[in-house]
């Protein structure tokens, strides 16, 4: 792979073109996704415009662990999901031709920067990354200081792309699922319920214990992933599942998560743990780092319940 990866650099000629801020709607586009998850699931609201957007195929190229949100429920029929592992293993071969758009939706530096030389066909090829050119050749600049919302949307505007903001739909058996569920394994009306989603594991206990100090009342715990410490695992459920927890619960906490961006569309208040990620201030949230005192976490949390 890298012999032929190598050979099309050295053939890679841009595609001439004239552009009048006005892309053809019919074109087959790929979009590749950040591998941080907490910005690939800020990008939600911007891939599901794209999706709205263009009347051809649509192709998302992301990390493995994205594959069940964004595949077997948010963009379903929709939009093919071709994983990193995929991409790396046949990079030649999965992508097919008539692409005639790349989109990048990664910070610089960009991760998928071969993708052009893959798809050498596409005219328009875009990046917020100035190093990836010429490969792509159309580089968008959006204010670098913008939250991790804006600095999508605002990629699609400076393209005169509508932002259409998606709304997940829930059936309701998949609403009457997870409440049943929760029950089951011991939540009550009277909880206040917390989906928990942290990679850093060692601040999981730390967190309940804030919690149960916070808040008079009883603490459920949930969490998308099997943590096994305690907390309700709602990986039984599937995406969808986590999702309707999730329009239950009082407060969404993490440090990197593929539902983040699903907590900010449902207006569900956020504590973010350790993390540079920036949420608009227009969503109620908190950050929160571990050289600040536990006494601020506790007020944090109750800040946002209140």
């Amino acid at each position: 792979m890298m012999i032929r990866t190598f050979l099309r650099k050295l053939k890679f000629k841009p595609n001439e073109f004239r552009f009048k801020c006005a892309l053809p709607r019919d074109l087959n586009i790929v979009i590749s996704l950040s591998r941080d998850h907490n910005q690939l699931s800020l990008s939600i609201n911007a891939v599901h415009s794209l999706i709205e957007f263009f009347s051809g195929e649509k192709y998302l190229i992301g990390p493995d662990e994205a594959y069940p949100l964004f595949s077997e429920f948010l963009f379903k029929d929709r939009a093919q999901f071709i994983s990193d592992s995929e991409l790396k293993k046949q990079p030649f071969d999965l992508i097919p031709e008539g692409i005639g758009l790349i989109w990048d939706f990664t910070r610089p530096p960009t991760i998928h920067k071969n993708l052009p030389l893959y798809v050498t066909g596409a005219s328009y090829r875009i990046s917020t990354d100035p190093e990836t050119y010429p490969y792509y050749n159309i580089i968008l600049a959006p204010n670098p200081e913008s939250d991790d919302i804006s600095y999508f949307e605002k990629q699609l505007r400076l393209l005169n792309v509508p932002v259409r903001k998606l709304r997940p739909t829930l059936r309701d058996l998949a609403k009457r699922t997870a409440w049943d569920y929760l029950i089951f394994k011991g939540h009550s009306e009277k909880h206040i319920l917390i989906v928990l989603d942290l990679q850093d594991e060692s601040l999981v206990e730390f967190i309940k214990s804030a919690a149960r100090t916070a808040f008079p009342v009883g603490v459920t715990f949930t969490s998308p992933r099997n943590t096994g410490n305690g907390m309700i695992d709602l990986s039984h459920l599937g995406p969808e599942g986590i999702v309707a927890t999730m329009s239950l619960a009082d407060l969404f906490i993490t440090d990197y998560s593929i539902y983040l961006g699903i907590a900010s569309i449902m207006k569900i208040p956020i504590l973010l743990m350790n993390s540079p990620t920036k949420l608009p201030q227009s969503l109620k949230h908190r950050v929160w780092n571990s050289e600040q005192e536990v006494d601020v976490l506790i007020e944090y949390l109750k800040e946002l319940l209140v």
